[in-house]
């Protein structure tokens, strides 16, 4: 009997959380679908779909609205040709259901009123309040009327959306293979290590790492602050990395401070970590956070949504006020001055997390919605 087809539609042009989880879930049904993803031309998800042995990739060119002359120019006209080439695609690779991994992505309901009937999900990974309303507002009509279902990724966002009866709550899932000892073995030399794992992105929190370990890093002559993300090729991230170069220097800490930039060896990072940091202002659920806690790399994060869903303060991570750099401070000289408290916490979110948020549950949860979906065409 052929295994039903798959197509997973992923905008992005870096690794990033959405990809990581749909490509993960992908791995685990491969016995039960056979899937093909289209990336945008040049993506680095190409790097972990290949690592993930996720043979059938096509790449197009895509463009997302941005306040750019190109984009509102480009966008619309690039959107109905790629529209038009998805109900090809689907015709020609006899595709059963669509997997959109975002809500901003309307290449299906596009290809829908050109005549495409292959039924379709929506995943919604953002916190709806990352977007003006109206154009969210937009987005979620659309899908809500055309998609079988709308998965979202935590509580936090299924509380900021209008109650409809497709909406679904599946949590990101995540590998629990561990590649590296649980324990690096430390030299007396080396330092102890703040991690920040995070695409340079302003609202990633990365301007209140540095503000707080400024607080600090005189009680902590130890310790480092090490930041590992790309600029996703966009000038804009650039920029932003380079400004949060110049806050060191003003603030006296660059010395302080490792830059790395993207790696696809996020497991090592964590492996020679102390301690991890994610002081978003926004996040629908956070797999960096769950990496940590997998990783049982203990966690500071701020109450911005997701996060809290993952840490159980005071248990698995510490949960600090949203900007609160006085607070982020306070938690980060509580977890360096305590190795006992931190193995306690690495030890708690470990559990937690395996428990929670295996990715053997998520796909079991995202079979039964394919499978559901398929049926009721």
């Amino acid at each position: 009997m052929s295994k039903s087809r798959i197509l997973v539609l992923e905008n992005s042009i870096a690794i990033t959380g959405a990809l990581k989880s749909i490509a993960s879930v992908s791995r685990e049904l491969q016995s039960s679908f056979s899937f093909t993803f289209i990336l945008p031309k040049k993506s680095e998800g190409r790097v972990l779909l290949d690592q993930l042995n996720v043979k059938d990739v096509l790449e197009w060119r895509m463009i997302e609205i941005r306040r750019s002359l190109f984009s509102l120019i480009f966008y619309l006209p690039t959107l109905v040709r790629n529209a038009m080439l998805l109900k090809k695609t689907v015709e020609a690779r006899k595709i059963d259901l669509i997997h959109v991994n975002d809500i901003y992505n309307l290449l299906p309901p596009f290809a829908r009123l050109m005549g495409c009937k292959t039924p379709y999900v929506c995943h919604v990974r953002f916190m709806p309040k990352n977007f003006p309303t109206a154009l969210f507002n937009f987005w979620f009509k659309v899908h809500g009327r055309y998609a079988k279902k709308i998965i979202v990724v935590s509580r936090a966002v299924y509380n900021e959306l209008p109650l409809h009866e497709k909406v679904e709550i599946v949590y990101d899932g995540f590998y629990f293979e561990h590649k590296k000892p649980h324990s690096i073995e430390r030299k007396e030399s080396d330092p102890f290590i703040f991690l920040y794992v995070a695409n340079m992105i302003e609202g990633k929190g990365q301007n209140f790492a540095i503000r707080a370990f400024q607080k600090v890093h005189n009680q902590l002559a130890g310790w480092k602050l090490r930041f590992v993300g790309g600029n996703m090729g966009l000038s804009k991230n650039q920029k932003y990395l380079e400004a949060l170069k110049q806050l060191a220097r003003s603030l006296e800490v660059d010395d302080k401070i490792e830059w790395v930039g993207f790696t696809d060896d996020v497991e090592k990072e964590y492996k020679h970590a102390d301690v991890a940091l994610n002081f978003s202002s926004s996040e629908s659920f956070s797999m960096t956070s769950l990496e940590a806690l997998a990783n049982e790399c203990p966690l500071i994060v701020t109450d911005c949504g997701g996060p809290a869903e993952i840490v159980e303060n005071g248990v698995t991570g510490l949960l600090v006020e949203n900007g609160n750099v006085d607070e982020m401070a306070s938690a980060m000289i509580k977890l360096a001055s305590s190795q006992e408290l931190r193995k306690k916490m690495a030890a708690q979110g470990f559990e937690f997390a395996l428990r929670t948020f295996n990715v053997k549950n998520t796909s079991a949860r995202v079979k039964q919605i394919y499978e559901t979906c398929m049926k009721s065409e």
